[in-house]
C-alpha cells in the first residue's frame, strides 16, 4: 500500500530533511485520501504545513485538510482551515476560498 510506504519513509528514509519529509507528508496524505483515511490524511497534511509553513503550496495543504474535514462533516474544523487557506491563497483565489469559508459557516448556523 502506497500510504504504508509514505508512512516508513517519513520515519526511516528523511528523518532529518524538512524538505524530503515534506514530500512524504504529501504523499501519505494523499494516498491515504484516496483510500478514505480520512483522518491519517489529515495527521498527514497538518505535518507538511509543520515542516514547510512558508512554501507557496501551503495555501492548497489548508484547502486539502478543510475538504477532508468536510467529508467528516466537521464543519468547525473545515472553517479554521479554509480560513487558513485564504490567509495564504493568491489573490486570484482569495474570492473563492472565502466563498467556501461563507458556505461552511452557513452550515454551521443550520
Amino acid at each position: 500500500i502506497a500510504a504504508d510506504y509514505f508512512s516508513q519513509a517519513l520515519i526511516k528514509r528523511a528523518p532529518g530533511e524538512p524538505q524530503a519529509r515534506y514530500g512524504y507528508a504529501l504523499g501519505l496524505a494523499g494516498a491515504a485520501s484516496q483510500i478514505g483515511d480520512y483522518g491519517r490524511a489529515i495527521d498527514a497534511y497538518i505535518l507538511a504545513v509543520e515542516l514547510a509553513p512558508n512554501s507557496n503550496d501551503t495555501w492548497r495543504v489548508e484547502e486539502a485538510i478543510a475538504t477532508l474535514y468536510i467529508q467528516l462533516e466537521d464543519y468547525e474544523s473545515a472553517v479554521t482551515h479554509a480560513l487558513n487557506a485564504t490567509s495564504k491563497a493568491p489573490t486570484e483565489e482569495g474570492e473563492r476560498l472565502r466563498n467556501l469559508v461563507e458556505q461552511l459557516q452557513q452550515l454551521l448556523e443550520e
